[in-house]
């Protein structure tokens, strides 16, 4: 997974122990999370078929509005190690919507720009 140390409003939250994601939340207080899942997600071959029947179990129960962080989630409890990266602030965002393009325009592409060489 990609983390992002900083705090974001309406994101999902990540909680760090022993250098491995063990909660995934946007229910995370400020007090407990270690940062901010940006949405970018690496499954190892190994763990592939573990995950696609974690997602079809959270779909045949009918849970349909979840997200597939459900099924990371259930695989940590399970004991399987999710490590991440940080973006140690480089710029990022999460692009949905008018605002949230608008928010990347004004503060996120600037900062790209000056990044080429």
């Amino acid at each position: 997974m990609i983390v992002d140390p900083l705090w974001r409003d309406e994101t999902m939250k990540v909680v760090i122990l022993d250098d491995h994601v063990i909660r995934m939340s946007k229910n995370i207080s400020r007090e407990e999370f270690s940062g901010t899942y940006i949405g970018i997600t690496v499954f190892s071959k190994a763990i592939q078929n573990r995950f696609f029947h974690k997602m079809q179990d959270v779909i045949v129960a009918g849970r349909v509005n979840e997200f597939f962080n459900v099924a990371v989630q259930e695989l940590a409890n399970e004991g399987v190690p999710v490590g991440y990266t940080s973006t140690v602030g480089l710029p990022w965002a999460e692009i949905d919507d008018p605002v949230d393009l608008t928010f990347a325009q004004h503060s996120v592409f600037p900062q790209l720009a000056t990044a080429v060489v």
